[in-house]
């Protein structure tokens, strides 16, 4: 049995994990997960209990016999109302200060995202200009020899100045050098002389 008693101090009633009711002296005494549940100012302790019945006499606060029925019944105490909340009031919470409260809605939204692109604006074609390009696989870097055409031969009369003359051309696949180099009165080392322009008229005189 447990009688009366009394303190110069607060106590306070606490519900452990197990689900019982108790009494402690100071908050230091609290063990992890016990509740309390009120403050009992000094003097104001009226408790009792019977051992072998298990059932709690009506002095005891309202709160804490509200509290006992559902854990008797296997409900959650927390599910009494605000006021039975752990940390409901400076008061009748274990909390040591005010705090806000978490509720849950159970409300779902995905996450999701945007963002923008833009293409070039500019325009492109498939064809591709290409400068021209002359290229001749017919190009010898050595000499080429001239090939002479025309009259190279002339007939001549005895016991006169002998005359006689023609026109040559030249064609040389070397730029620039298809022309004749201009000679006068050249002697042949015989019995005449012979000369030629320019244009390749050429003359022989015996």
């Amino acid at each position: 049995m447990v009688g009366k008693s009394s303190s110069a101090t607060d106590k306070y009633v606490v519900i452990g994990k197990d689900g019982h009711i108790k009494v402690v002296e100071s908050k230091d005494n609290l063990l992890p997960g016990e509740i309390v549940v009120e403050t009992l100012k000094s003097g104001s302790l009226a408790l009792n209990t019977s051992v072998e019945s298990g059932d709690t006499n009506s002095d005891i606060p309202l709160v804490v016999e509200d509290i006992v029925k559902a854990v008797a019944q296997g409900d959650d105490p927390t599910e009494l109302g605000e006021e039975y909340a752990t940390a409901a009031g400076e008061q009748l919470g274990s909390s040591l200060t005010s705090s806000g409260t978490i509720e849950r809605s159970g409300a779902e939204l995905l996450a999701s995202t945007f963002f923008e692109t833009a293409g070039l604006d500019s325009e492109q074609s498939d064809t591709k200009d290409l400068p021209e390009v002359h290229r001749s696989s017919d190009i010898d870097s050595s000499n080429s020899t001239a090939l002479i055409y025309g009259d190279d031969a002339g007939a001549v009369q005895e016991d006169v100045t002998l005359t006689t003359g023609g026109n040559l051309t030249v064609a040389d696949p070397d730029a620039g050098e298809a022309v004749f180099q201009p000679q006068t009165d050249v002697q042949d080392g015989n019995w005449g002389t012979f000369s030629i322009d320019a244009d390749g008229n050429w003359t022989y005189e015996l």
